[in-house]
């Protein structure tokens, strides 16, 4: 094994993860990372479909990066929760393995390289995306490697055959699927890189040149766009979800810990245990060799990276303001510097023994130091406290299953959060079963009405609540354990809510009226609540229909073949008017869905096409 550094660190790392995942043989959920469907076919479900039942409903496009862990999950007999299990069991390895094959182009010293890579598989970004189950950062940690290689010599990118073109095209649209920065990133990178070739043009005496490289640039940036539309152009619209990556939103851990290059969140290594990142990165700005243009492209990344985890926002169904997490910025960062070390430590030996002693000497030392002291800490970590994580087989489920047997129920599940003395209340609107795969993405915004009568709950002066909870389909309200007494005892004196269960998972309490997801209004100003059947929902008498979902263009509602009028609520939600008695159909019209999909699947396969190798004649 000495004489074989790759197999024999390879299978320590091995045994490490099999240490590390010892809380994770099973389905796994928690951190960011929701529970998944049971299958491929529901992943394909969500995706092609065009009215999502989130919360209040919501026609967002469904995020690319279902697609592809849908494609990659359906070799393993289409089981998404087996996939997820094994990507993040392999991930270390895989982390390992795809930057190991970027590391040999820099170096011939096998322990060096092998150690490097074992080094980028239990970096704090590695842990942190791991622990707190993040997808789409460990997607990133193990496919960047592959772009760097495939990208390399991107300077001179007129000598790139367009194969070699749109096989990085396909790369980043799956990095910025999963991690939507990628794509600011790579605008930022293009716009620099087009006024070096400005410069390298003679200032544009030299027009094929320029003109050869801002082609195959320009196909860089809108192929990848165009592979994830609409979802890349709804980014447009909400730029601030360019900073989300896929899951829920969990905090990171700010600036502070980001400039020690760790992003921070649950799960991630303390402060006490401090990476070598950064000062690999300040010796390799001292470097003579190209370690030092390597390093300046790692500390423009870990200075983004310490900006944007001071900002905190909104998104993904959660309301409360949460620090942005680097992790993307980082593993670029971690890359950057894994990079500048191996080419500043290659056959950095002869040299030092050929010279007295120097800063040569110093740096290194002080640098195989720190490497040696963080590898001990985190291996430890990592086997102890590190295996006790966000992400873990079993975790508890959030909606009980008495609750979860009406499908269409809608259920706003509270949760009390304490700061200081104030008590304020967190919530989501539950559809019959807890948050899964994809739904956070495609969350819709919060609708003010039913957070004001949350607030109002708090503060005791929620003498409508229950009316606004009704006019929304809202059918229970549960308050998660550990129970607040005085929200419960709030909740009991409003009236307008009947208690209905009281158990060790919370307390549930039914809405007084008539609520449900069809409600109906005759001439006379009677309400009640219709039930859609098998062949339609029958009316008996002429009056306005709501359907208590958002409000949206694609909402039909047909009788005798006819298309009802369509109007929109104060309240948001699309009413029909029905003029006769007898039965309607109500339906969503997909019909944009299905073209958008239909075009991305064009696009798709035309990418495809031109990044397969061509056929060659036998003489060839």
């Amino acid at each position: 094994l000495l004489k074989r550094p790759l197999v024999a660190l390879f299978l320590f790392l091995f045994l490490l993860t099999l240490l590390w995942s010892r809380n994770r043989f099973g389905a796994l959920s928690g951190g960011a990372l929701p529970e998944q469907p049971n299958g491929v076919s529901d992943i394909w479900d969500i995706y092609f479909r065009g009215w999502h039942s989130i919360a209040m409903g919501t026609s967002a496009a469904a995020p690319p990066w279902l697609a592809v862990v849908a494609i990659f999950a359906t070799p393993l007999l289409g089981s998404v929760k087996f996939f997820i299990v094994a990507l993040f069991f392999l991930a270390p390895l895989a982390m390992a393995t795809t930057l190991h094959m970027l590391l040999k182009r820099l170096s011939d010293n096998r322990w060096l390289t092998a150690s490097s890579a074992v080094l980028y598989a239990i970096s704090p970004v590695a842990i942190s995306a791991i622990n707190s189950g993040r997808l789409a950062t460990v997607i990133i940690l193990i496919l960047l490697p592959l772009l760097v290689i495939a990208a390399s010599g991107w300077r001179d990118i007129e000598k790139f055959s367009w194969r070699r073109v749109f096989v990085v095209s396909l790369l980043v649209a799956i990095l910025a699927a999963f991690s939507p920065i990628i794509f600011l990133f790579g605008l930022a990178l293009t716009g620099i890189a087009i006024y070096r070739d400005y410069l390298d043009s003679n200032q544009g005496l030299n027009p094929q040149l320029f003109n050869d490289r801002l082609y195959r640039r320009i196909t860089l940036v809108v192929t990848p766009l165009l592979l994830c539309a609409p979802w890349s152009f709804e980014l447009i619209f909400s730029p601030n979800r360019f900073f989300i990556d896929a899951g829920f939103l969990i905090p990171g851990g700010g600036p502070n810990l980001a400039i020690l290059g760790n992003p921070g969140g649950p799960g991630s290594l303390p402060l006490a245990l401090l990476s070598p990142l950064s000062i690999i990165l300040g010796i390799s700005l001292f470097s003579s060799t190209r370690a030092r243009r390597v390093a300046e492209f790692g500390f423009f990344s870990l200075l983004l990276a310490v900006l944007i985890s001071a900002i905190s926002i909104t998104g993904n169904g959660t309301l409360i303001p949460t620090r942005i997490y680097s992790g993307t910025l980082m593993t670029i960062t971690t890359v950057s510097a894994i990079c500048a070390a191996v080419i500043m430590l290659d056959k950095l030996r002869d040299r030092l023994i050929a010279t007295n002693i120097n800063f040569r000497h110093i740096s290194a030392a002080t640098l195989l130091v720190a490497t040696i002291l963080y590898s001990l800490s985190s291996i430890g970590w990592i086997v102890t406290k590190g295996a006790t994580s966000p992400l873990q087989t079993g975790r508890e489920v959030v909606l009980p299953a008495f609750l979860a047997i009406e499908s269409d129920a809608k259920t706003l599940v509270l949760r009390p959060r304490t700061s200081g003395k104030e008590i304020s209340l967190n919530y989501y609107l539950a559809r019959g079963g807890d948050i899964t795969l994809g739904q956070p993405d495609m969350a819709p915004q919060d609708r003010e009405q039913i957070s004001n009568a949350v607030r109002e709950l708090t503060d005791g002066s929620g003498l409508t609540s229950s009316t606004t909870f009704a006019v929304h389909g809202i059918k229970y309200l549960f308050l998660k354990s550990p129970v607040d007494e005085n929200v419960a005892r709030v909740i009991d004196g409003l009236g307008g809510f009947n208690r209905a269960s009281s158990t060790n998972a919370g307390i549930v309490w039914k809405t007084v009226g008539n609520t449900g997801q069809v409600l109906f209004k005759d001439a006379s100003g009677r309400s009640s609540v219709l039930v859609e059947g098998i062949l339609g929902i029958t009316v008996s008498t002429p009056g306005e229909m709501t359907l208590t979902e958002n409000y949206s263009l694609g909402w039909r509602a047909m009788q005798d073949g006819q298309r009802l009028q369509r109007t929109r609520s104060v309240d948001g939600l699309p009413v029909f008017n029905v003029e006769n008695p007898g039965l309607v159909t109500l339906m969503y019209d997909g019909t944009l869905r299905r073209a958008w999909v239909s075009l991305q699947i064009v696009i798709f396969v035309t990418v495809l096409v031109m990044a397969l190798p061509a056929g060659r004649r036998r003489r060839e």
